[in-house]
């Protein structure tokens, strides 16, 4: 069901490409051996409420001098669709940035998540291969991937998973764009059937709790698009008089609408009215264009992109993994552009002392990574426990002065700032942050977080989920330094 709603939804996307003044998916600078480069951002936003999820998410999307490719294919041969084609290649490789806040309710598990979000590291690859002869779709091969970092508190971001899609769509005999005017009264209709292969794998793990959504496009169950376009009027949008087009499919799996200014050569907005797949609901969603700009046209001679085979297979290329890091996690840099919240309250510079935890001493690693370390003793501790926390600040280089140490027990989004344990509310941005300025020296440092006690007795209360963060920081506290500690631990009775 995830699978073909992607699908539906990319399909959406596609439809009327061309304004109401252009020919089909064509360009100003259209021509074989033309590299062109496109500025194109995107504001969106979907509202659902379900039993099982409900929320709400806005997204603001943008790729800068986006490349794209045009050359001869020649003849080309679909395999589902059993023909030859004669088409071109436009090929593209677009970094994408996405920022955004999330609202999300979460019956099973239990989750709520009210956060900016932001993609890393993200990018969307592929080729189109239009018809020569009707400017139509006739295969599109599309690979996107990424990282996804949730905002701690203002300014300090952590990796909470990645996302991959890698589709190949072959629509026979092709995808439409609309064809000004209309023929028919205003109205055409088309129907197309959409064989798809390829795979999608997102994983998470928010607060310790994960989510993955593993499948594969199956070309053996095809999809059938019939959709009808009208042309239902003007409407003032986004300051202009525009162009509505509403667009219906008859299998009553979705039906959107368009708008084209009149001088435009791209949508300027698209909304979903209704979208009927069961074990899904969504009660609105909207894509408006911000900029679509050409910024350069340029000759040149590319070489034709491999076609896609039918089994692709693709490895997601983040950097993030998709479980919370252990105490020895790999490297998470993550520059921010915001500043921390507020005017933090710094305990004076401490030099470094010798701590009498007991407990097991840190054990030396082969290679000494930049970073912060996180010990304890067991991930679920029990009533007559001995529980600890210590924070290892390991460093390979020269000793670094005054470096903001930062150690954060997240208890769903509610935040206890070290070494003076001062609050901040996730949830409404209020409240203070406290650190501690740090000599680091050459190696690994101890330092105690929590000192050793005995866990009280706690009854027939447990809870799971809970974290600490460990952290160095630049001097404009902006970016992490080196490797961010995670655990996620609980405790509960015996």
């Amino acid at each position: 069901m995830r699978g073909k709603l992607l699908l539906v939804l990319l399909v959406t996307a596609l439809v009327g490409l061309q304004g109401v003044q252009a020919e089909p998916l064509e360009l100003p600078c259209w021509g074989e051996g033309t590299t062109y480069y496109m500025n194109q951002t995107y504001s969106g936003s979907a509202v659902f409420n379900d039993p099982a999820y409900s929320g709400e998410v806005n997204a603001l999307i943008t790729s800068t001098s986006c490349p794209f490719v045009m050359s001869h294919a020649g003849d080309v041969a679909r395999m589902y669709c059993m023909d030859m084609v004669q088409t071109y290649f436009l090929d593209l490789d677009c970094p994408v940035t996405a920022t955004g806040h999330a609202m999300l309710t979460l019956t099973d598990p239990p989750l709520n998540i009210d956060a900016n979000f932001r993609l890393s590291n993200a990018t969307v690859t592929g080729s189109f291969l239009i018809g020569t002869q009707d400017l139509n779709v006739k295969m599109l091969q599309l690979n996107a991937n990424g990282g996804v970092e949730l905002e701690l508190t203002p300014g300090v971001w952590i990796p909470v998973g990645t996302g991959l899609v890698d589709v190949t769509l072959e629509p026979c005999p092709g995808l439409q764009d609309f064809v000004w005017p209309l023929p028919d009264s205003d109205t055409n209709s088309y129907d197309a059937t959409l064989y798809a292969y390829g795979s999608y794998e997102i994983h998470l793990n928010v607060f310790g709790i994960p989510f993955d959504f593993v499948g594969d496009f199956a070309p053996d169950t095809p999809m059938v698009v019939a959709l009808t376009n009208q042309i239902v009027g003007d409407e003032l949008m986004g300051g202009c008089l525009s162009r509505r087009v509403n667009t219906t499919d008859t299998e009553g799996v979705v039906e959107f609408a368009t708008w084209y200014c009149p001088d435009s050569w791209f949508y300027s907005r698209k909304e979903l009215l209704n979208l009927n797949l069961e074990g899904f609901s969504l009660d609105s969603a909207i894509l408006e264009t911000v900029d679509y700009t050409l910024v350069e046209c340029s000759s040149g001679t590319p070489t034709p992109t491999p076609l896609p085979t039918a089994t692709p297979t693709a490895t997601p290329t983040s950097e993030f993994t998709a479980t919370p890091p252990p105490p020895t996690n790999t490297p998470t840099p993550v520059p921010t552009n915001t500043p921390a919240p507020g005017t933090p309250t710094a305990t004076p510079t401490a030099e470094p002392e010798p701590t009498n935890t007991p407990g097991p001493e840190p054990t030396a690693t082969p290679v000494l990574e930049l970073g912060v370390r996180i010990e304890m003793p067991t991930t679920m501790v029990h009533p007559g426990d001995e529980f600890y926390v210590t924070g290892l600040l390991d460093n390979p280089g020269a000793p670094m002065n005054e470096v903001p140490v930062f150690f954060i027990l997240d208890i769903f989004a509610q935040y206890y700032f070290w070494p003076n344990w001062k609050f901040y509310d996730g949830n409404t941005g209020s409240g203070e942050i406290d650190f501690q300025y740090w000599n680091v020296q050459t190696g690994t440092e101890a330092v105690t977080v929590l000192p050793t006690f005995t866990w009280p007795d706690t009854g027939s209360d447990s809870i799971s989920g809970v974290n600490f963060y460990g952290a160095m920081l630049n001097d404009e506290m902006t970016a992490i330094v080196g490797n961010l500690a995670m655990v996620t631990w609980g405790f509960g009775p015996q």
